[in-house]
């Protein structure tokens, strides 16, 4: 248990530095720089997020498989199974580069985009960068089963970057320059995460004759799951911003994501303390390609603390929402009791599905129930962008939610029909 509340920390820190950015980042943002440059920051933002749907993820998939390796003490299989990874990671890359290339040539009539085209061009770059600590060195820091020293950079980082932005109000003379001062921060923090890993097993440089084909299935297959829900988590987030961007419903951009980041991203992190690190730590329990019956106990009893934990945010939001929401931004934007509800109700359902379907996103098992979330979130942004209702934004939500209500049902369908077959 001592790595688990090594590791548990390590998120509880994370979790109060990306509480402190999300209250206090928004607000001054909007005094400092103003709220047209907010929302036109959040809408540049969502491009990369929302671009990265066509971008393959198995750094979680692989981080989780090394880990099984790692604690077998099969020391020789590490480097080549991480070496068929860093291949599939490459191609990821290209295909990111090129999905975003095409999308400035295709979009460049589009005055938002005409108009900031370089700027968005360096949060594209920036958004490689990210993708690079969240990948490759990311498995490195953490394939062993220890998060402390991967949070640690990734806390520092995110509370430099921010701070550095609020600062060079009085130090720029333009916001288009904040720009150019985040692309050297970013340089910066994939170059620290590089030299803080020591590492003996793995080879960090690609080396291409480790590469199989086999191998290369195999991880696609066991990445599948997280890419599914990865991008149906895209669509339901940046997918929404930038529908309301490219929509001309940049109004709306800052208080959907200020609503989003206090009710859904904010809850988020606070349950994801303890399941980010109970998913390395279920895998102590999994033995044999079986979990024993004493982690059957351990998962039922946390369940029952989670459900009390939301139905207690549940009543806190619904009585009091509004109030702390409008506190916290002065007013700036005018909601409903109604819109928090919705959007509190989507967080509680996807934090309960996260929840229970994680046993088997541990062990890379829950491609079905992945493809379904999928397939949901699909339907919902499809059926949003036809109807283009974004000025009834009540209703887009009631159709999001609707979606989350599914995905929900199906988790709890799958488990109760799967659970025995891992125990």
């Amino acid at each position: 248990m001592g790595n688990f509340k090594k590791n548990l920390t390590a998120q509880s820190f994370i979790f109060f530095e990306k509480l402190i950015v999300q209250f206090f980042f928004p607000i001054l943002m909007i005094v400092l720089w103003g709220k047209e440059n907010f929302n036109l920051w959040i809408f540049f933002f969502s491009i990369p997020s929302f671009l990265s749907l066509f971008q393959i993820s198995i750094a979680g998939p692989i981080r989780n498989e090394l880990l099984i390796i790692y604690k077998n003490k099969k020391f020789k299989l590490l480097n080549p199974t991480y070496q068929n990874f860093l291949f599939i990671f490459l191609i990821s890359i290209l295909i990111f580069i090129f999905i975003s290339i095409s999308f400035l040539f295709l979009n460049i009539g589009n005055n938002i985009i005409n108009e900031n085209i370089t700027i968005i061009s360096i949060v594209i770059f920036c958004s490689l960068i990210t993708l690079f600590c969240g990948g490759p060195l990311y498995v490195l820091h953490t394939y062993k089963g220890s998060l402390f020293k991967f949070t640690i950079l990734e806390i520092i980082f995110d509370l430099l970057i921010p701070i550095a932005v609020l600062v060079s109000f009085y130090l720029l003379n333009n916001f288009t320059d904040v720009y150019y001062l985040l692309l050297l921060l970013y340089i910066l923090k994939i170059l620290v995460s590089y030299f803080s890993i020591k590492e003996k097993y793995i080879i960090m440089f690609f080396q291409h004759k480790f590469i199989k084909i086999k191998k290369i299935k195999k991880i696609i297959k066991l990445s599948l799951g997280f890419n599914f829900e990865i991008l149906a988590n895209i669509i339901r987030g940046p997918g929404l911003i930038f529908l309301l961007g490219i929509s001309n419903n940049l109004s709306l951009t800052g208080m959907v994501s200020t609503l989003r980041t206090m009710f859904l991203y904010l809850p988020d992190r606070i349950f994801n303390i303890f399941i980010g690190a109970l998913n390395i730590q279920i895998l102590h329990f999994f033995k044999g390609y079986k979990f024993n019956n004493r982690f059957k106990f351990q998962y039922f009893k946390v369940l029952f603390y989670l459900l009390m934990l939301l139905i207690i945010y549940f009543l806190i939001t619904y009585y009091f929402g509004v109030y702390i929401y409008n506190l916290w931004l002065n007013n700036k934007y005018f909601i409903s009791s109604e819109l928090v509800t919705l959007i509190v109700l989507d967080s509680i359902f996807a934090t309960l599905g996260l929840f229970i379907i994680l046993p088997f996103k541990a062990i890379n098992k829950f491609q079905i129930i992945g493809l379904f979330d999928l397939l949901v979130s699909i339907f919902i942004f499809i059926v949003l962008y036809k109807l283009n209702i974004f000025n009834d934004i009540l209703t887009v939500f009631k159709f999001i939610l609707f979606g989350s209500f599914l995905n929900l049902c199906a988790k709890c369908v799958f488990v109760f029909y799967n659970f025995k077959k891992i125990i």
